[in-house]
């Protein structure tokens, strides 16, 4: 319930009845009848007598409703300007609020009993038990919901409870007692201008015949009827003449007609503050930080001087609060009292009290509630670190998953999450062996169990072979040797290429004279007795069939995606292309030669799988969202000229032969996020969902990838790791070292629900996307 406001200066008859001693305070005048003693009305602001024969307002007319609800209906400011019982100050309007209305106070402030509407549960800690009421939690505080009967809050506040003791013995009446028990002894009985109880309970004024009683701040003293004057303002006479006695030829403001011209105090301000009503009283401040203003006659306290606020509706404190309110008093978590309202906890309207956020910790520890502390907003995890379980997840937030799990069977182990059987290694780490003549393969774990097996490591080049786990040299020759070659040159063996093996050299031409012989340059012609028939010619002194090189020495060349070089490859002394041979792992042929793989548009990867199915691909897009087609024919990519990705999708990142990776399911088909050379960022497939985390269903709701940057995700999206949530709508969201910020090139224009149709990235900074063989 709102206190009753009765700021009233004390008022003097226009005949001057109160000592001036007793005016310095304010002047006597009035909204309406009410404010009057008996037997006086209000007209424009002045409590006058009827004139003589008339019948006094006995309040029972139209203003005597303003009496019964307490309203005073005026303009306003704040609270303390507005008048009776219940009447409070709303839009610059006084209005009336029913007893326990609950809008008719701040959030907590109890209503009639100090209670208030609680409002939703919420943890108060230690739990709210204040004495003598029904106790309620709002915001983390404790308020009063109701008292228990038989006690009343009286002094309004929550932290004591009910401590006031009174039982109601019927309605109110003057006799200085609560009989209601409301907290406001006499309520609704006005001694400061009640002429039946003038400054006490039964004290009634009387008057002279020819003037009206009145009360004014408690004091009795009367008003002379129409057309009598008090000349001698002696109060013992009352209103002693008809006539007007001259004092003076010009008009001083003190109540009377001092030049008897028929005015009285013309040319003053009746409602100027140093003015102020029929007494012309100068207005004094009769309350803390407030100012003192002169409305309808009256002095009154007026609005609160800047920065401060009348903060527990008590006028006889003032304006007791300091506090400067802000532009939008909505509570956000900045440290300030922005609604001047110090019942209402800093951060209770802040939008992002109600979001999920990240608590910086590892594992299930990870999600938290935002708190407000001091002015500055914090994250305290939902889950508490527990045992560490066989579930794939970080249960002990120590960042490590599944150590230590104790919940599988004696005979079983913890390998990816689940129980598996223990097993017996087929090999001991580190060991290498050939598989097959070119392929060298290694022990170590390439499944889903813990235990050791051989599993591919790489190819040797063309011109090697496997022996005993390594690559060795395939060679053409022995080291030293010489001979000759079909153009007659000499050729010895040596390593002349940028392998380590060796070969044949081009050869140099013997002088003139000379031919090769043996690999030696020899001044007789071996060939100059021999005659050889058919189709063949002497060589080295031999009769062999006449042929045509296919190709030049050392040549290489692509027969699809495999290589073939150019050699002796039969019988005969010319030269031809070898059989085909696959490229090493990781390569195809291109350009004649073996090439590595590349499915990034820009031709250089971030990170790759050993398959060679999954490329991780620096670079920006502007044509928003992940399932935006090709739009500037692959040419993007962070080492391309085009590295923001003017005009481009996400899809143009990726090679021919390659497309932006659909999500889990396509990632899981190519082995999972175990790619090699990793760049820190994070790596965007086209996976996304209806909500927050769920990496399932529809919509476009957080975009999920892997690598090393974006808020992890939970299970169900295995083998993805990350994920975007409003990472690129607002970086104050992300606290943490592994979250993306708001200036790491990402963006959502915006949203923060539908990163995956407005998504963006300006290359050259933390990730891009994956690509995924066709």
């Amino acid at each position: 319930m709102k206190h009753r406001i009765m700021i009233l200066a004390a008022a003097v008859a226009a005949t001057g009845c109160f000592p001036e001693t007793e005016l310095a305070s304010g002047g006597f005048t009035c909204r309406s009848d009410v404010d009057c003693g008996s037997g006086l009305r209000c007209e424009d602001g002045r409590c006058v007598a009827p004139p003589p024969g008339g019948e006094a307002d006995s309040g029972s007319g139209p203003d005597a409703g303003d009496q019964e609800s307490g309203g005073d209906l005026s303009g306003c400011a704040i609270d303390l300007d507005c008048l009776g019982e219940n009447s409070v100050c709303e839009n610059g309007q006084c209005v009336v609020r029913e007893p326990g209305s609950t809008d008719g106070g701040e959030p907590g402030d109890g209503g009639a009993d100090g209670g208030g509407d609680a409002g939703p549960a919420q943890e108060c800690s230690p739990p709210c038990d204040l004495p003598n009421a029904v106790s309620g939690c709002v915001n983390f505080t404790c308020v009063i919901e109701r008292c228990e009967p038989g006690w009343v809050n009286q002094n309004r506040k929550p932290e004591d409870g009910c401590e006031f003791r009174c039982t109601p013995s019927g309605p109110e009446v003057c006799d200085n007692k609560d009989n209601n028990c409301n907290g406001v002894v006499d309520d609704g009985f006005d001694k400061a201008n009640d002429v039946k109880n003038c400054g006490e309970c039964g004290r009634e004024c009387s008057s002279p015949a020819t003037a009206t009683a009145i009360c004014n701040q408690g004091k009795c003293g009367f008003l002379c009827r129409p057309d009598f004057f008090d000349n001698d303002g002696d109060p013992a006479n009352g209103c002693e003449s008809q006539n007007c006695q001259k004092t003076s030829d010009s008009e001083a403001c003190d109540g009377k007609d001092n030049n008897c011209n028929g005015a009285i105090d013309e040319g003053f301000n009746k409602n100027a503050p140093e003015t102020c009503g029929d007494a012309c009283i100068k207005c004094l401040v009769t309350a803390p930080n407030t100012t003192s203003v002169c409305r309808g006659g009256v002095c009154v306290a007026g609005s609160c001087k800047s920065g401060w606020v009348d903060a527990d509706r008590d006028p006889s404190n003032g304006c007791e609060y300091q506090c400067a309110r802000t532009a939008d008093p909505a509570e956000v978590c900045d440290g300030a009292d922005n609604d001047c309202n110090p019942a209402t906890p800093d951060g209770m309207q802040d939008p992002r009290m109600s979001e999920v956020c990240d608590s910086g910790k590892p594992g299930v520890c990870a999600q938290g509630a935002p708190t407000c502390e001091q002015g500055k907003l914090g994250c305290k995890p939902q889950k508490s670190p527990s045992d560490e379980k066989c579930n794939g997840l970080d249960d002990d937030c120590d960042g490590e998953t599944d150590e230590g799990a104790g919940d599988c069977p004696a005979d079983q182990i913890c390998a990816q999450g689940k129980c598996a059987a223990k097993c017996n290694g087929e090999c001991k780490s580190g060991e290498r062996k050939c598989d097959g003549e070119r392929q060298v393969i290694a022990c170590g774990d390439y499944d889903n169990d813990p235990c050791l097996e051989y599993g591919p490591v790489n190819s040797c080049d063309l011109s090697e072979k496997c022996s005993a786990g390594e690559c060795v040299c395939i060679n053409e020759c022995e080291s030293g040797a010489v001979r000759c070659s079909n153009d007659g040159k000499v050729q010895s063996c040596g390593n002349t290429d940028s392998d380590s093996c060796l070969e044949w050299e081009s050869g140099k031409s013997c002088g003139s004279g000379l031919v090769c012989n043996e690999g030696k340059c020899a001044s007789t012609d071996p060939c100059a007795n021999i005659v050889c028939i058919g189709v063949q010619t002497c060589v080295n002194g031999k009769c062999e069939d006449i042929c045509t090189d296919e190709c030049k020495p050392a040549a290489v060349k692509c027969s699809g995606a495999q290589v073939q070089g150019c050699g002796q490859a039969d019988a005969d002394s010319c030269l031809e292309w070898t059989p085909a041979r696959a490229c090493p792992a990781g390569q195809t042929c291109q350009g004649d030669k073996c090439a590595e793989i590349m499915g990034c548009s820009d031709g250089k990867h971030e990170g790759v799988n050993d398959g060679y199915t999954i490329f991780a691909c620096k670079g920006g897009w502007d044509a928003a969202g992940v399932d935006t087609p090709s739009r500037c024919g692959r040419k993007a990519g962070d080492d391309s000229s085009n590295p923001n990705g003017t005009g481009c999708s996400a899809a143009d990142l990726c090679a021919t032969g390659f497309h932006l990776c659909d999500g889990k399911n396509d990632i899981a088909k190519y082995g999972g996020c175990n790619l090699r050379n990793w760049e820190q960022g994070f790596w965007m497939t086209s996976q996304n969902s209806e909500n927050s985390n769920a990496c399932a269903g529809g919509g476009y709701q957080d975009v999920y990838g892997c690598g090393t940057l974006g808020r992890s995700v939970s299970q169900g999206c295995s083998p993805l790791t990350r994920r975007s949530t409003a990472a690129c709508y607002n970086e104050r969201y992300w606290n943490a070292p592994d979250i993306l910020f708001g200036d790491d090139g990402w963006s959502c224009s915006g949203s923060y629900t539908e990163e995956g149709r407005y998504i963006k990235h300006a290359g050259g900074r933390n990730g891009g996307v994956l690509c995924c063989r066709d």
